[in-house]
């Protein structure tokens, strides 16, 4: 499912000119503002059995750094705008559900940046 969200964030011209294509699954030194996300839990549907059933659910943490608090929440927020309610083809998935679960704010010291924390569940192939 990494692939298919960085299939998701990078196709769209809003939110890769907001971040200048920063957009990467590891905590980025290379300019600011940026994007990163981590997949933090998998869950695989599985019958009494073990076998699997149903679709698979993939969580994750996107987190935007930027240089002020403003520039994290408009980034942010079309991040939202992008994901919410997303359903189809997505890299090499078909997303079923895409559900927003929640968001934070935080501050990073050195260097000193901004950061704007949104939380989603993929449910997927």
């Amino acid at each position: 499912m990494e692939n298919a969200l960085s299939t998701l964030l990078l196709s769209s011209n809003t939110v890769y000119d907001m971040v200048n294509g920063r957009i990467s699954p590891a905590l980025r030194d290379d300019g600011f503002p940026a994007i990163t996300y981590q997949k933090t839990n998998t869950v695989i549907p599985t019958d009494i059995s073990g076998q699997p059933t149903g679709n698979n659910q993939s969580q994750f943490s996107i987190v935007v750094h930027a240089k002020s608090y403003a520039d994290a929440r408009n980034i942010g927020n079309a991040i939202i705008s992008l994901l919410n309610g997303f359903r189809g083809a997505a890299g090499d998935k078909t997303v079923k559900l895409t559900q927003f679960l929640g968001d934070g704010d935080g501050q990073q010291q050195d260097p000193d940046i901004t950061q704007v924390y949104l939380t989603y569940n993929f449910i997927h192939n």
